[in-house]
């Protein structure tokens, strides 16, 4: 059994923003945190993607297009689709992303 706990204290910057790592899952995983009136940097690479917002208010950028990210929020990114992360509300905005090759 593998147990990971968000932990703001373990988060390091990446893509603009605060990441931590999730080990032992067999694909990529980690944390991340996007605080009030910030944004993770565009970026795209060849891994599919998903996160699942759990807390905070946001919205997703994806190829141009924006979409509203809340809480039990999923979504799935495409190889090579560009992607951001943008905080619109007044608290951290805090993810859980997976990431693999197919």
């Amino acid at each position: 059994m593998i147990i990971n706990t968000y932990d703001p204290s373990a988060l390091k910057p990446a893509f603009g923003i605060g990441m931590s790592g999730v080990a032992g899952l067999g694909t990529g995983a980690g944390w991340g945190r996007v605080a009030p009136g910030e944004a993770s940097t565009s970026h795209q690479h060849d891994e599919t993607e998903f996160f699942v917002i759990v807390a905070g208010q946001g919205e997703f950028v994806v190829d141009g297009r924006r979409h509203p990210a809340r809480p039990g929020t999923l979504a799935l990114f495409e190889p090579f689709e560009s992607h951001v992360l943008a905080n619109t509300g007044d608290s951290d905005l805090v993810f859980l992303t997976q990431y693999w090759r197919d």
